[in-house]
Parts: C-alpha cells; sequence; structure tokens
C-alpha cells in the first residue's frame, strides 16, 4: 500500500511544493520517497518517524524546511507511533489525549516559528517526558 501527500517546503524564501510516497514493504519497513524540484530522496526504515527525522536533516543541509506539523517544536510520536504517520501535539507539563492530541505528521503547518530542527524537538520531547514524569512522582 502506498499514500502520497503533497508537502509545501520553504527554500529559503521561497514555498514550494514537493511530493512524499510512503509504502509499506511486506518485510515490515516503510519507504519514505521525496521528490522536489531538485530530484528524490529515499530511506527505508521500520520507523516511519525516523526517515521522516533523516529527511528533515537531509533537507536541513539543503537549506530547506518542511512545512509539515511533524516538524514542530511539540510534536512528536509516542510509542507505536513512531512506526507509521501520526505524532502528537505535546504540552510541557501535561500527559497526552491521544483522540485530541494526535496529528498526521505530513498535514500542512504554516506557523514558521513553530519548525525547529530535528535535534530542537528531540530536546522538547525530552523536556515534556521529563516535566510529565517530575509531575506523576512528585512527592
Amino acid at each position: 500500500m502506498t499514500h502520497e501527500f503533497n508537502v509545501k517546503y520553504l527554500d529559503k524564501t521561497v514555498i514550494l511544493t514537493a511530493k512524499i510516497l510512503v509504502t509499506q514493504i511486506t518485510n515490515g519497513e516503510n519507504l519514505l520517497e521525496y521528490s522536489d524540484r531538485d530530484g528524490i530522496w529515499q530511506d527505508k526504515d521500520a520507523h516511519l518517524f525516523s526517515s521522516f527525522c533523516k529527511l528533515r536533516k537531509y533537507l536541513e543541509g539543503k537549506g530547506k524546511i518542511l512545512l509539515c506539523k511533524g516538524c514542530r517544536r511539540n510534536v512528536h510520536p509516542a510509542g507505536f507511533q513512531i512506526a507509521w504517520m501520526y505524532a502528537l501535539v505535546l504540552t510541557k507539563g501535561m500527559p497526552f489525549d491521544k483522540a485530541k492530541d494526535e496529528v498526521l505528521i505530513f498535514d500542512e503547518e504554516l506557523e514558521i516559528d513553530q519548525l525547529v530542527s530535528v535535534e530542537e524537538q528531540d530536546k522538547f520531547y525530552r523536556d515534556w517526558w521529563n516535566s510529565v514524569n517530575e509531575k506523576r512522582f512528585h512527592i
């Protein structure tokens, strides 16, 4: 099964459109294929979000930023979501509500000031995790 997404990206000061194809491969891996006017990039991984982060790092090196929910500072997958296309909008100090906080990582995000590098996103996730656990286990 293949899913196709048209996504926007910022190339310096111009917003352009690219295509992302996600194909489930029979051995449990996903193939993520990204194409824009400069060419095609591919990655296979059992964890789609890992491939998505590799793509983002590749694009960062070319001065490009995907305008997707999955690139927001406060969006990160939890548990099983790392293998597929969904993640959660997180708020420090608050547990998530899957029904309310789940987003498709390829959905458009135009709040450019909320889009960050993979490293900044990972840092927010660690800070969120610590804030939730600190509150949960505080005596």
